[in-house]
């Protein structure tokens, strides 16, 4: 049996950490759990609005933040998380299908956004 088929993406967690990360290292515009392939474990992508983004610093960012609030992030691990580009071919497209904000976590399943296909997504944040 595939051991991620049972597996579901860690919302709590994801949504805590984006309040953080928003805190600590500045506006987060989207965030989304994405399974790429359903072989693959799911992935929370962070896409900072800064494009200019240090790779290093937002990583550093992300391990302080999951080891100082493990129980807050309900056990969320640095190693989940995959920074995204705000210029990443899918974001265009989820603005306007999952405009999420405040509001609850849009589930998509199957979607071909432009020229990416999104096998499974729960969208956090989309702005």
């Amino acid at each position: 049996m595939d051991p991620f088929v049972l597996v579901r993406p860690n919302l709590a967690g994801g949504l805590a950490l984006i309040d953080h990360l928003d805190r600590e290292f500045g506006e987060i515009r989207a965030a989304l759990w994405v399974r790429e392939d359903l072989d693959l474990p799911w992935r929370l992508w962070i896409a900072p609005a800064r494009r200019d983004v240090d790779r290093d610093a937002f990583i550093d960012t992300v391990i302080r933040i999951t080891q100082a609030h493990d129980r807050e992030l309900a056990g969320l691990m640095a190693y989940e998380v995959q920074l995204v580009s705000v210029d990443h071919p899918a974001m265009p497209h989820l603005r306007i299908i999952a405009p999420v904000d405040g509001t609850p976590p849009i589930s998509l399943t199957n979607h071909l956004l432009g020229s990416f296909f999104l096998p499974e997504a729960v969208v956090l944040r989309m702005r």
